[in-house]
């Protein structure tokens, strides 16, 4: 489950998305696993550039990111992006922009600003784990 995106199985590029959350709305919560501020999970080759996600609370079960949950078997370039005043919670596994760097994934160029986690096993200010 993600903000804008939920599962992307497709090798695309995103540029200049933004999730600004509100006192109304401000939540990405889950019971399952697999909650981004902007995408859930990805499976393909995927492009991010100019994402921001600011004042929003992910909730999941495990794998959570400010702005991907994981990248389950697909290679995720994040570049240029912005975390801030993002709460996550989680009983395992979380990151501040995503919860896995692997499968030839990065981060470049990318801010992570007032950011809490909370959980168990694997969490990290940029990624869980890589």
């Amino acid at each position: 489950m993600g903000g804008v995106i939920g599962h992307c199985e497709t090798n695309a590029t995103y540029n200049n998305i933004t999730v600004i959350g509100t006192p109304d709305a401000k939540q990405v919560r889950a019971t399952g696993n697999y909650v981004g501020g902007i995408v859930g999970n990805v499976k393909g080759a995927m492009n991010f550039n100019n994402l921001t996600v600011d004042g929003i609370d992910i909730a999941a079960n495990e794998r959570a990111g400010g702005l991907v949950g994981d990248s389950d078997g697909g290679s995720v370039q994040i570049s240029n992006s912005l975390v801030q005043n993002v709460n996550i919670t989680v009983n395992n596994y979380a990151g501040g922009v995503i919860f896995s760097i692997r499968n030839g994934s990065s981060v470049t160029d990318s801010t992570v600003r007032n950011v809490r986690i909370t959980g168990g096993a694997e969490l990290g200010g940029i990624s869980g784990t890589s």
